[in-house]
């Protein structure tokens, strides 16, 4: 592997395997997407939303209505392992692969973050993507437009959305708008990097790409998936201990998997810590009947480690998701849970 260095604008060569396009499962669109991709594709722009385009408001953290592209099964726009509008793809798509860590304008690449088996996990990690200011500014102007326009007409249609569409063209060409985005950008990236400092899931997240860890736990989850084909494979929201149990939330579809596999089975547990940079990371594998069921992994600040451990035997877990649904399951865990 090289030194870890700088790549600059376009001088990433995508390797065409379409790994992104077939497990990106959320693809948020733009006006500025749907006309452009309509347009080209020679469709009017209620055609393209009826057929390629969903709405939700559960997809953002913000709970704001946006437009996605269905991606149900893949990407409709692929067509083989090629892209069928790679030269006007949604802005979304346009940044792929990239991880970006927004505390610095910079933009600190991470890499097989998103999209694990992508070309890009080659180049090490800490290669720093200099130069992208104006995509960061360009996706910026767009999602805030058509926030703005879902905000007051609240679906999408053609003949209300045109106005704004035109406006956003301006906006994208107007250098005091660039300007004034750019300078918002970087106050908000200032506030950020402060709170990523302080912060220690932030700083956790960070650290455990940078370090090496997620690269790791994926490439086992590779190798374990290859010799048990049922695994399910998680990635926590939270982990925590209350009343003496452990208690890791999950996204919503993988508490279902769980709750599915888990409830209601005697499991065995091992767990596989390290401590880096005074973050400990740990590996879990959970068994049924001797064979691997689920593998995650969570992360916590070296300081917390005493109130989360626990001695061999034992251990109750109780797994949860955002709407507070949750269940337990009993596990043995014979070494002992991060001894």
């Amino acid at each position: 592997m090289t030194e870890a260095g700088e790549i600059g604008p376009g001088s990433f060569q995508c390797g065409q395997c379409g790994v992104c396009c077939r497990t990106q499962k959320v693809v948020l669109l733009t006006l500025g997407d749907i006309f452009r991709i309509a347009e080209r594709l020679g469709m009017r722009p209620n055609a393209f939303y009826r057929r390629y385009c969903m709405k939700s408001d559960r997809l953002n953290d913000r709970g704001l209505t946006r437009i996605y592209l269905k991606t149900e099964g893949g990407c409709p726009f692929l067509e083989g392992r090629q892209c069928s509008v790679h030269g006007f793809k949604p802005i979304v798509c346009a940044r792929s692969p990239f991880y970006y860590v927004e505390s610095s304008l910079a933009v600190l690449k991470v890499l097989g973050v998103i999209v694990p088996g992508c070309v890009i996990e080659r180049l090490p990690y800490g290669t720093v993507a200099r130069g992208d200011i104006e995509p960061l500014v360009d996706m910026e102007i767009e999602v805030d437009a058509t926030d703005e326009y879902l905000s007051r007409a609240g679906k999408f249609d053609e003949k209300t959305a045109r106005p704004f569409y035109d406006r956003l063209r301006q906006r994208l060409a107007d250098g005091t708008e660039r300007a004034l985005t750019y300078r918002r950008l970087l106050d908000e990236s200032i506030r950020r990097e402060e709170a990523y400092r302080n912060d220690p899931y932030y700083r956790g997240a960070t650290q455990m790409y940078l370090s090496g860890f997620y690269r790791e736990f994926r490439e086992e989850a590779g190798r374990l998936a290859g010799l048990h084909p049922g695994l399910s494979v998680f990635e926590p929201a939270a982990v925590g201990m209350t009343g003496g149990d452990i208690i890791i939330v999950l996204q919503d579809g993988d508490y279902k998997v769980a709750k599915r596999r888990l409830e209601g089975k005697e499991c065995g547990i091992d767990v596989n810590a390290s401590v880096r940079s005074g973050i400990e990371y740990a590996a879990v594998t959970v068994t049924i009947d001797g064979r691997p069921a689920i593998f995650f992994y969570y992360y916590l600040d070296a300081a917390r480690k005493s109130a989360i451990r626990h001695p061999p035997g034992k251990v109750s877990i109780t797994l949860m998701n955002s709407k507070k649904d949750a269940f337990a399951f009993t596990g043995d865990d014979a070494a002992g849970w991060l001894q």
